[in-house]
Parts: C-alpha cells; structure tokens; sequence
C-alpha cells in the first residue's frame, strides 16, 4: 500500500465514520509512521480520563486489519474481564462498516482476523492479519504469541515491570515491532512512568518524540461537554485529589506505594514539646505502621480473599525493635514508622513502659504476639 501523513486520519473519518482529534491524529500518525518504517520504536501515550486513548486505539488496530495482508497485532490490559473485553467489542463496533462487515472472522473468544475478501473459504480459514487479546495480569500464561505488526499495552501503569520484560516485550522481536505503551499516571516507579522517562529523555537529546501526553485541558478546550464535567468533578472532589491529580492532570504521586503520603506524614507530626517520661494524666498510645508491600505467597500461589498478608521483615523489624528498647526503659519518645523504605519518622509521642513491653514482647515475660512473624523476626530475640 502506498502511505501518505494523513492516511489513518481519513480513514477513520471517511470509512470508519469517527473522527479523530488533532492530537490522537499526530499520536496515530507517529505510531503507523514507526510501524510502516520497521523503526521499532516504543512509545508512551498519556492520556486523560475519556480523552480517546481506547478509541485511539481501537482506529489503529482497525487500519492495520484492513491494509495489511498478514501479521498479527498484541494487545494486552491488566484484566480480561473487563478491560480486554471491552477492547474487543470497540473494535468490532468500528469494523462494523460495509466494507469490513463480511470480512470478520473470530477465533478461541480472543482473536479478531480480517480476511482479503468475504469469500467463504477465507473467513473459514482464518485468512488475513489479526489481533491477539491477553490479560497481562501476574499469573497470566502468554507466552508464545508473536506480535509481529504491533505490541499494545492498554492501562501500563497498572502492568508489572518484570511481566512486560519477561511475557510481552519479547513478542516484538523478530520483526522489531512498534510497541505503544497506554495509559494515566500513578507513581514514579509503574512500567508506564519508566518508560515515558526514556522517552522524554530521548527528546531532549535528539528531538525524536516518542512520549504523547495531553492532559484534560487539551479537549476541554475543543470539547464543552468534557470541559464542563472535569471542572464540576474538580469543584467536588478538590484539585488536589488523587483521581484528579493522576487521571486528569497526568501528575505522578511521588511515594504512591507507601502506606501513607507525605502529606498524611506530615499532619502526624505535633508541634508539642517533646516528653522525656509519661505524665500521669493523658493517655498514651503507641502507633506502629507494618502495612507493607504484600509480598507473594511462599508456595507461589494466589492468597486466598482472607489469608493473612505477607510482610517483609524489615516492615516489622523497625519498629518492633525500637519500641522494644523505649519499652525497656519505660518510655518510648522516639517510635519510628518501619514502612517498606525503611525510613524512620518521629511520632512525638511517649509510651507507657507497660504498654510497650504488651505490644513488642519483653524478654522477661516472654514473647509478644505475633502472628506471621518468625521467631528470628520478633524484638529481643
């Protein structure tokens, strides 16, 4: 086939009937560009909440089965159910037109193909390029697929890191695929963030954009509808929610994985003066954080909906063992928080000896209660 600039962007108005916005067109022109050329590229598309990433999508895919003859797309998305399923019934409502109706054909409830023709025989040969849907969940068996005209990750900030490296990305090798990572922002450290830090860098240093971002001002400004929506969500919830600040602004949270954030740690902090010992009146309470990562199972599978977490030790370690030494001397002024980074932050508070020694275990009257905690584990051992 011969490719000019503005191919995709006429086809998914004059054939597919749903136009795309300037910026999904410059998005789309990028990513067929890369394929078309065997450039390889992996690109990163930011998008706000209901700003057409899935719609962005779904028009590349339907190009792609339509003027190529062979090949095989990839997409993947946290769940099946519901997020891959959706991508599904999207692409068969745009390949609903009458020039593709009688070409579809389906296979094992996640492949869609587009053969050449409506003849029989094609259909029932499974004739044509196709697209391949997968959950890109943990526990997901994937490999084996080849993903040899595109590899879509929808939602990358909610993949794993290591099930992208080890499942996906090896299925654009042999033809050195285009791979578009999709997705809002949550933390720093999601697949989706790394990447789009790549990518950024890269534009600075050559110029070559990989890395599309638009938050919701961008279709707000085209689109009153929208814009009314994102600011009356803005006037209920505050500009400094979490959903909007990442699914709207496309702003990361830094520290996203800890328990709490730096704001929540900041309002713990008192402007008290500190207590050498307790007072007689007031109550005291010792507060530990040993909400943690989760870690996997030991036998390596899924816990079930009520067994207990698992915790590193370390999430336990740092403040069990410091309350047991405030604890020894009869008063804790100094109870850190043994979050998973391990950092200690001050409570400004003063713990009863007896209420310590209760929690942490002392060494006289035997061990604390822990449960899931090894012995090698508990404070004073």
């Amino acid at each position: 086939m011969t490719y000019h600039p503005s191919s995709i962007t006429r086809f998914a108005s004059q054939i597919l009937g749903k136009p795309l916005y300037p910026y999904q067109s410059e998005i789309a022109e990028a990513i067929l560009s890369s394929i078309l050329n065997g450039q390889g590229h992996i690109f990163t598309v930011m998008l706000a909440r209901q700003s057409g990433k899935n719609q962005l999508s779904a028009v590349l895919e339907a190009f792609l089965l339509t003027y190529m003859r062979q090949g095989t797309i990839v997409k993947a998305a946290p769940t099946f159910n519901p997020q891959i399923t959706n991508s599904s019934l999207r692409l068969l409502s745009l390949l609903d037109t009458p020039y593709t109706r009688g070409r579809i054909w389906q296979s094992q409830g996640h492949i869609i193909g587009l053969a050449p023709s409506s003849d029989p025989a094609q259909l029932r040969a499974h004739a044509g390029p196709r697209i391949q849907f997968f959950s890109a969940g943990p526990e997901s068996n994937v490999v084996g697929a080849t993903a040899d005209l595109l590899l879509e990750i929808d939602e990358a900030q909610d993949v794993e890191c290591e099930k992208f490296d080890r499942d996906f990305r090896p299925m654009a090798s042999t033809t050195n695929a285009t791979t578009v990572l999709y997705g809002t922002a949550w933390s720093d450290s999601t697949l989706l963030a790394q990447q789009s830090a790549v990518n950024q860098e890269l534009a600075r240093c050559t110029g070559e954009q990989q890395h599309f971002e638009y938050d919701w001002r961008t279709l707000a400004a085209i689109n009153p509808a929208y814009r009314s929506f994102v600011e009356n969500e803005i006037a209920r919830l505050g500009e400094d929610h979490l959903a909007i600040q990442t699914q709207y602004f496309l702003r990361p949270i830094s520290g996203a994985g800890y328990f709490l954030n730096s704001l929540q740690r900041t309002l713990l902090q008192g402007v008290h003066a500190w207590q050498d010992e307790a007072q007689e009146s007031g109550c005291y309470i010792a507060a530990m954080d040993v909400a943690g990562e989760d870690l996997p199972s030991p036998t390596g599978q899924k816990s079930k909906q009520h067994a207990p977490r698992q915790y590193r030790a370390d999430d336990w370690a740092g403040a069990l063992q410091r309350t047991q030494s405030a604890g020894n001397r009869g008063c804790a002024s100094r109870v850190v928080d043994g979050t998973a980074s391990s950092a200690a932050i001050r409570y400004d508070a003063c713990v009863d000896g007896a209420l310590a020694r209760s929690l942490a275990g002392d060494r006289c009257n035997g061990p604390g209660r822990w449960p899931g905690v090894s012995p090698a584990h508990r404070p004073g051992r």
